[in-house]
């Protein structure tokens, strides 16, 4: 079913042994292969024909006794928070128990998860696995093989115009779409022949043709019903009450409100639970005012506890002095000649943090015709998780990627060096773009409002790899130019409070 065996022997492995169903649990397995054996969230439960008895149902009753504490990452919360009214409303239980507090781990992460919560998405794998159905219907009536043709032209007219629009980005995973009318025209035909679509397979059940099996038919429904209220929002107002992208890894279309900060205030603010954002990086010494603009947040009781951390002991931090390099060919060069006196010095045990796997696949090209000591593992030669895990166990590793900046823990002497490659200036990504237009709707400038909070954020994030327990000591080298520039000041308060600041030396003679 597959086309991996290895992969469906440890399918078959893990669900002889699961009792939560938890992906976790199957770290290799890829988002295609997870989509056809996870929980099918547009299958209502009186439809299923496995109702009551499935993995998700036992979890669900697992974690319903909870009194004191719920756990639950960003993604289910605010799934439950989307939700919440309208199921409790149609008298069904809501997706997480009733809690009276809500702590926020990480905060500074909301926005994505919220919005994806909030969103929908349409997978043109979806549509095109609903006509092929309907197409291997012996027998079938006239009135829907004609409307599946249509569709299925549709289909393909719309996500081909949608990624003629698409506006690459080497360092997003959400991919920002111009809207034009031409995408509206084909956004409008796609809508029209799902809606003809719908229509038709409500005929097909109140025929009570057994052609398709009613769950399946139950299916269809709610995944075009999704879809149709994706394309709806998209085309009100010609898409500007949304935002828009298609995901890097799966080619899917997404359709995000764009008054997430109003819906935050009227799901959660507004019911005057206490409610907590915890994270290193909520603000910028002190001073909170991006993320309160982000989420909306008005009057929030604030504090900032320090760093149990011996910092002026623990860290040195290495700053290039103003460079006059010609090109950027003559600058790249020089950070090459600059990491590998780094990594020497240091005997590998570093983590190199780039901005793009473009940027990744370049210094790998640079530094390949050198002889080091120590094992470079490389963003795209492997899965995350394995990659993070060696380099753990290979003491003089070295690991180079762009999604590092956050989310991995490497206490211990594996991890002495972060080199920062670049500035993580924010992408293209379309929730910053909208931030951007905030901004510049309200008069300020999206740079100093947006760009450079979201960069020194990030940074900081970045530079807390390096000190995760008393006893960690390292070096953070940034390999940009700091001294003199405009961001100057944003990324002196992003490094550790406390470290010494210390300048690169002049003369790099590396080749001996």
């Amino acid at each position: 079913m597959f086309g991996d065996a290895t992969a469906s022997d440890e399918i078959n492995q893990w669900l002889a042994r699961t009792t939560k169903g938890e992906r976790s649990e199957m770290p290799n397995i890829s988002d295609s292969v997870w989509r056809q054996i996870g929980w099918d969230d547009t299958m209502p439960c009186d439809a299923c024909p496995r109702r009551g008895f499935c993995k998700l149902v036992k979890v669900r009753e697992h974690y319903r006794s909870s009194k004191d504490l719920i756990i639950a990452d960003h993604s289910i919360f605010f799934q439950d928070l989307w939700t919440r009214d309208e199921r409790i409303a149609d008298g069904k239980m809501p997706m997480i128990p009733d809690y009276s507090m809500v702590i926020f781990d990480e905060g500074h992460k909301v926005i994505l998860p919220a919005a994806m919560g909030a969103g929908r998405q349409i997978h043109k794998e979806d549509i095109d696995n609903i006509i092929l159905s309907i197409e291997e219907i012996q027998g079938s009536r006239t009135s829907l093989v004609v409307i599946a043709n249509a569709l299925d032209q549709a289909t393909s007219n719309f996500f081909k115009k949608l990624n003629q629009n698409v506006i690459d980005d080497e360092q997003s995973e959400r991919l920002a779409v111009r809207t034009d009318d031409i995408l509206l025209k084909a956004a409008d035909t796609f809508h029209k022949a799902l809606d003809r679509l719908l229509l038709e397979i409500q005929i097909e059940e109140e025929l009570y043709i057994d052609a398709i099996p009613e769950s399946t038919l139950h299916t269809f429904e709610i995944q075009i019903e999704l879809s149709i209220t994706a394309l709806a929002r998209f085309g009100r107002n010609k898409g500007r009450e949304v935002i828009t992208w298609v995901d890097r890894a799966d080619g899917s279309f997404w359709v995000v409100p764009r008054n997430l900060s109003n819906m935050l205030d009227k799901h959660l603010f507004l019911k005057k639970l206490p409610v907590v954002f915890t994270s290193g990086t909520l603000s910028d010494e002190g001073d909170f005012g991006y993320l309160m603009r982000t989420l909306g947040l008005k009057d929030p009781a604030i504090s900032t506890v320090g760093s149990p951390f011996d910092i002026e002991q623990q860290v040195v931090v290495y700053l290039n002095q103003p460079s006059f390099e010609a090109t950027d060919r003559a600058e790249f060069s020089r950070k090459i000649k600059q990491l590998l006196w780094l990594l020497k010095e240091n005997g590998g045990r570093a983590l190199i943090l780039a901005s793009s796997l473009k940027e990744v696949r370049k210094i790998r090209k640079e530094i390949s015709g050198y002889a080091l000591p120590f094992e470079v593992l490389w963003e795209d030669k492997g899965e995350r998780g394995y990659l993070v895990q060696k380099f753990r166990a290979e003491v003089t590793s070295v690991l180079v990627g762009s999604t590092f900046w956050e989310g991995i823990d490497v206490p211990g002497e594996s991890l002495s060096l972060v080199v920062v490659w670049q500035l993580p200036f924010p992408s293209q990504d379309p929730l910053i773009e909208m931030r951007r237009k905030e901004a510049e709707e309200e008069g300020m400038n999206p740079l100093i409002t947006v760009d450079y909070p979201e960069m020194g954020l990030k940074l900081k994030q970045g530079c807390g790899r390096l000190i995760r327990t008393k006893d960690d000591r390292g070096a953070i080298a940034v390999m940009d130019q700091v001294i003199g520039t405009p961001w100057e000041k944003v990324v002196m308060r992003a490094l550790p409070r406390g470290s010494k600041i210390k300048n690169f030396p002049i003369d790099f003679n590396l080749m001996k």
